[in-house]
């Protein structure tokens, strides 16, 4: 749950700005194919640069308002981890406290149900 939310959290933030260098190089691919003399991978980087600022200075309102939920949703989230985290404490805890057995060993003939057991008499 947290994993997914966190995957769908970055696609959110960065959708806009992939979307739109996405879309600036394939218009430059088919440019650069339309005119092959054209030496247009050198005018590229400037581009892009500009064009993804520009979307990414048009789409902080958004940005802001996928953070500030998933902000929000933080204290569940560790309230979420340390309940977990807590819980498998507890287990091994109770575990170690329990008397270890060596291997193949039985602690008593009661708890044996198994016909390969042996028997106490």
């Amino acid at each position: 749950m947290i994993g997914s939310s966190l995957v769908s959290s970055g696609l959110r933030i960065a959708a806009p700005v992939m979307a739109t260098m996405f879309l600036v190089q394939l218009g430059l691919a088919l440019a650069a194919r339309a005119a092959p003399r054209v030496q247009i991978f050198q005018l590229v980087f400037a581009f892009a640069i500009s064009t993804s600022l520009v979307t990414l200075a048009l789409a902080i309102p958004g940005i802001a308002a996928t953070l500030e939920d998933e902000l929000a949703r933080l204290p569940a989230v560790f309230a979420e981890l340390v309940g977990s985290c807590g819980s498998a404490a507890g287990s091994r805890a109770r575990s170690a406290a329990a008397p270890a057995t060596p291997r193949g060993w039985v602690a008593s003939a009661s708890s044996c149900s198994s016909p390969s057991c042996p028997s106490s008499s």
